[in-house]
């Protein structure tokens, strides 16, 4: 085995496309978040991916192999290479290497010591199919991973949504709809800016509400953990809606990115809109000094909070069962599906949007 020293890893901008008989989807993850990754069911191993401009640096924490596990003691891991895209149903990116073993190094409170760091010949590869869901497959072993949130307010998806986004629709990549400026030439991206301040009720009867920043414009969001799907809803005019939907999988800590569809109140939405971004500029904590009365609240402590982990987690799960049954285009047939079951969620919406109008243009 060579010697290897100060290990780095490189990584992607993911986008994913997806059609199916009746809805073509478009999302695009830019680039998929940096930070730490597991497996919701194999607690006490994990992998921090940092990615920056399309490099990675990925590590391993793991345990050795010893006869009592006891005496188990951690393991240092890395890898290094460049993704490459795959259009083989889905646009993926996807790295091959092996791991990087590294040992003997310093220790808390020693001098310095440096490393030494080996090629293991152990076969990996790294797959992101969302902005925080992925597969890595380690010596033929296949194992789903996620981003690790830590914080209740970031697992729980209402509580998730809360701050101001800042969000790009990109108008030159049309789908059925028309883009929201009609002359191209003039205005190619549409920029949009939401405040949510506020959740509504408890489990899975929330819902959060909010306005367009700087206008009286009603905004209110919604996720179904049965779906793993958010979707927010701006009205614009008493005839047009305009929707967001975004995955769960590509609902992250700080980012978002899916479709951005307008839609006539009653009306469907078929995931034939323009591709979209958010990114989240200002926290919960940071949005609810604007409105100090109507507070994003979480759950009651008897209440069982919602985890979108565990959400992500049954839906990387599922998407990779049906790719290894031979299915074709099972994860696009999967989020077709997801997409023509949001009605209800529209209507939900649509009633709680049109209230809160009523309620402030009502004579005092």
């Amino acid at each position: 085995m060579s010697a290897y020293k100060n290990p780095f890893l490189i990584l992607l901008g993911l986008g994913m496309w997806m059609t199916a008989a009746t809805a073509q989807v478009i999302t695009q993850a830019y680039e998929p978040e940096s930070g730490f990754y597991w497996n919701p069911n194999q607690p006490g191993r994990g992998y921090a991916i940092e990615v920056q401009d399309r490099q990675v640096f990925l590590t391993l924490y793991v345990y050795t192999e010893e006869a009592n596990p006891a005496l188990r003691e951690p393991l240092w891991f890395s890898a290094i290479g460049n993704l490459t895209a795959s259009t083989a149903g889905t646009l993926t990116y996807q790295f091959n290497d092996e791991l990087v073993f590294s040992e003997d190094g310093q220790c808390l409170n020693c001098e310095f010591r440096e490393p030494i760091s080996t090629f293991t010949g152990r076969p990996l590869s790294l797959t992101f199919n969302g902005l925080t869901t992925g597969q890595l497959v380690i010596d033929g072993e296949v194992i789903p991973i996620q981003r690790f949130w830590y914080s209740p307010s970031i697992d729980d998806p209402f509580l998730a949504m809360q701050g101001q986004w800042a969000i790009v629709t990109d108008c030159t990549a049309p789908i059925n709809n028309n883009c929201f400026p009609s002359d191209l030439t003039v205005q190619p991206f549409e920029a949009d800016l939401l405040t949510l301040d506020v959740v509504l009720g408890s489990g899975t009867d929330s819902s959060t509400e909010g306005v367009r920043a700087g206008t009286n414009i009603e905004v209110a969001g919604d996720y179904d953990p049965e779906l793993n799907l958010f979707i927010i809803v701006v009205a614009e005019t008493g005839t047009e809606f305009l929707a967001y939907v975004i995955f769960g999988e590509d609902f992250g800590t700080t980012n978002f990115s899916g479709i951005a569809e307008r839609f006539t109140p009653g009306g469907e939405i078929f995931g034939d809109g323009f591709p979209m971004f958010g990114r989240k500029i200002s926290d919960r904590t940071f949005t609810e000094t604007l409105s100090p009365v109507a507070k994003a609240t979480p759950e009651s402590s008897s209440a069982s909070p919602m985890s979108r982990s565990k959400a992500n987690a049954l839906t990387l799960l599922n998407a990779i069962k049906a790719s290894t049954t031979g299915a074709v285009n099972s994860v696009e047939a999967t989020k077709a599906q997801r997409i023509a079951g949001v009605g209800p969620m529209l209507r939900k919406l649509e009633g709680q949007i049109e209230a809160k109008i009523a309620s402030r243009t009502k004579p005092q």
